[in-house]
């Protein structure tokens, strides 16, 4: 076998224009499956391609190159319903102080449902039922898919239309996907998995992209088929 190691390359990447930066760099290299990226900046958005060498110091060719964005999430949020505790019953993704950077004191802030600035409340119906319903003005949500998902993690891509006004019904396990107005032309995109659905109490994991207009809101991770046995690229 004349194969020694993977070699795994990154750029930036210019969503708007879509391409990837000139100035590539090695970021390691690694004979595993999966590579580890680290210390990258959330909503800062990068392209990565990998090539495969040999024990005689030859590179292959470099593999279709792929980009992701990080993004920050957070795990096991609770919130009630706006008809028994109004005070814990909203949810901002990003509650900006009005410098336009995003700051960690700034992401998953839960309020007070009786706001008008939340991006959603949580509502109980007159059969006991809980609803995610949208308040801030332009802010829309969907179901991202028919049927429960494993993980915040499965929620990679938000769709590209599907999104309304309308209030969803909280079932654990489901994703919920949010387009919202960043009130700089560019749209945000955020995401929920609800984990558990109680009496009055809705419990979830959130993801939010912090790069204006980027729909990506997965961790991470991506296949590179072009090398040998393929690279996984977590970050």
């Amino acid at each position: 076998n004349a194969f020694k190691q993977y070699r795994v390359y990154s750029a930036f990447y210019d969503l708007d224009a879509g391409f990837c930066d000139d100035a590539w760099g090695l970021e390691g290299t690694t004979v595993a499956p999966e590579f580890l990226v680290g210390a990258l900046t959330n909503g800062e958005p990068f392209c990565f391609a990998i090539s495969a060498e040999s024990v005689e110091g030859y590179e292959s060719l470099w593999s279709p190159i792929w980009s992701d964005t990080p993004r920050p999430d957070a795990r096991n949020i609770a919130m009630t319903a706006v008809e028994i505790t109004p005070a814990t019953a909203g949810f901002r993704f990003w509650q900006d102080n009005g410098d336009g950077i995003v700051s960690p004191a700034e992401l998953g802030v839960v309020g007070s449902g009786a706001s008008s600035s939340v991006d959603f409340l949580v509502s109980q119906d007159p059969s006991g039922d809980l609803f995610i319903v949208p308040v801030r003005t332009n802010t829309e949500v969907m179901l991202y898919s028919a049927g429960p998902i494993d993980d915040l993690t499965s929620i990679d891509i938000a769709p590209a239309s599907g999104f309304a006004r309308g209030a969803l019904l909280a079932q654990p396990q489901y994703g919920y996907v949010f387009q919202m107005d960043g009130g700089d032309g560019f749209a945000r995109f955020g995401a929920l998995r609800v984990t558990h659905v109680g009496q009055d109490v809705v419990i979830f994991d959130w993801s939010y992209q912090t790069d204006p207009g980027n729909p990506e809101l997965s961790v991470g991770g991506g296949v590179f088929d072009a090398a040998p046995q393929g690279v996984v690229v977590k970050r």
